[in-house]
């Protein structure tokens, strides 16, 4: 029986949860959390390379309890629109799924015990809210009318879990962490957001599936323009964190130069959309999902990148 279920989950993982990405990911987004107090303070001493080991553990088993969350949440639907996944196939059960999300939260919670106490407040909010959305906001019916309204409460669990990263090296908050939180904030938050509408795009072809798609609820321009516009500012927040690090003036002459190129940008992939609308039409799930997967990736890495270099400078 242990054979079965470790083959099974094992299974589950791959398919639903491929370590690797996820990992890789994670690693990204906790270590751009922790080092942002460093790079505020100019100061590369307090580095605890246990706690980084640690909060990655924690914030990776907390994002597999939300996939196994999505599979409870998400079951009857996924019998008719997705019959190809692990608990659809009777590959692993709920039941047995349920024991592993159970095992988790004793498991993140002895994390935070005993490795991250300065995080137990922040750990226990955002346990609670990954509950709530587990009932989906006590309002699943109106949430899943519009796929984008449903998207916009639960991404706020990754903004949350971005302060975890955070107040695992900041010995305390104060107003000097302010601007620069809320920035990085706004960056788990867009970023989030990109990788979950990246994916559930789709081409014109797999719409005739009946899948849940943003493509399908807006129509392919309107969709693929807020893919992009949620890119563009994700790197526009990114540029500011970098002027709020390394103390750049950029008000007003570079700020309103960086709005204007970013209204540019935005005009301009607007243009070309319209222009290559059959291409666009035929871009796959899976290429939008690698897109996704890149510009969260590729967000988490500056934000290291430029806080490494505040650091060391």
């Amino acid at each position: 029986m242990q054979k079965v279920f470790a083959a099974g989950f094992i299974v589950y993982l791959n398919e639903r949860f491929p370590p690797v990405a996820y990992i890789s990911m994670i690693i990204l987004f906790f270590v751009s959390g922790y080092l942002l107090p460093f790079a505020i303070n100019k100061n590369i001493s307090g580095i605890a390379f246990m706690e980084i080991i640690f909060g990655v553990i924690l914030v990776l088993i907390f994002y597999l309890r939300l996939r196994i969350f999505d599979d409870f949440k998400d079951f009857c639907i996924d019998i008719k629109i997705h019959p190809e996944r692990p608990v659809q196939r009777g590959i692993i059960s709920l039941n047995e799924l349920g024991i592993v999300a159970i095992l988790a939260v004793i498991i993140e919670s002895l994390i935070v015990l005993v490795f991250l106490r300065q995080v137990l407040i922040v750990y226990i909010i955002a346990l609670i809210f990954s509950a709530v959305m587990l009932y989906e906001f006590f309002c699943r019916k109106s949430l899943r009318k519009d796929i984008y309204i449903y998207a916009l409460p639960h991404i706020l669990i990754m903004p949350i879990l971005g302060l975890i990263g955070f107040f695992a090296s900041a010995d305390k908050f104060n107003e000097t962490y302010f601007i620069a939180l809320v920035i990085y904030l706004a960056i788990c938050y867009f970023s989030g957001l990109v990788f979950e509408i990246s994916r559930k795009m789709h081409s014109a072809q797999e719409l005739l599936r009946k899948k849940p798609s943003f493509s399908k609820r807006f129509g392919f321009v309107k969709s693929f323009m807020v893919l992009n516009f949620l890119i563009l500012s994700t790197f526009l927040c990114i540029f500011f964190l970098w002027s709020g690090i390394y103390e750049v003036q950029i008000f007003p002459k570079y700020f309103f130069a960086s709005i204007l190129l970013y209204l540019i940008i935005i005009s301009s992939i607007f243009i070309l959309t319209i222009s290559f609308r059959e291409k666009i039409l035929s871009i796959n799930n899976k290429s939008y999902a690698l897109l996704g997967s890149i510009v969260i990736m590729l967000s988490y890495l500056a934000t290291i990148v430029i806080e490494l270099g505040r650091i060391l400078k």
